[in-house]
């Protein structure tokens, strides 16, 4: 019984020892030297520049988002100033067209105004035959 309790107070020491090397391992922490700080700054810097470059990358996409958005209304500008000006042509060929027909009205007019002057010098003609044939008959 001796021994077995030599053999008990001897694994409980080793377990007492074994115990005490770990609180005293565990307990001293090493300190952080001057280039461990640096360390920490560095990355912490990197993680503040990788937060900064995503915002930029969102504003960039962004102004991505409204230049596509003005070359569409660009674009719809010019589609609409398109339409305009064949609208402003299609004007202007009527407005010859017009031009054209008042030309040739005015010609038809011009036409008939000859015409009547003719028929009028006809009729005083026609009217003064007579007349004169009347005088002469009166003369003889």
């Amino acid at each position: 019984m001796k021994r077995s309790m030599v053999t008990f107070l001897t694994g409980i020491l080793s377990v007492i020892v074994a115990l005490m090397f770990f609180v005293t391992v565990s307990s001293c922490q090493k300190q952080e030297g001057t280039m461990e700080k640096a360390g920490k700054k560095i990355d912490d810097s990197v993680e503040a520049a990788k937060d900064t470059a995503a915002k930029a990358e969102e504003k960039v996409e962004a102004a991505k988002d409204t230049a596509v958005k003005a070359e569409e209304k660009v674009d719809a500008a010019q589609d609409t100033a398109a339409k305009a000006e064949e609208k402003v042509e299609a004007a202007k060929d009527t407005a010859v067209k017009a031009e054209e027909k008042v030309d040739a009205a005015q010609d038809t007019a011009a036409k008939a105004d000859k015409k009547i002057d003719e028929s009028i010098d006809k009729a005083k003609e026609a009217m003064q035959d007579p007349a004169q044939k009347a005088e002469e008959k009166a003369k003889e």
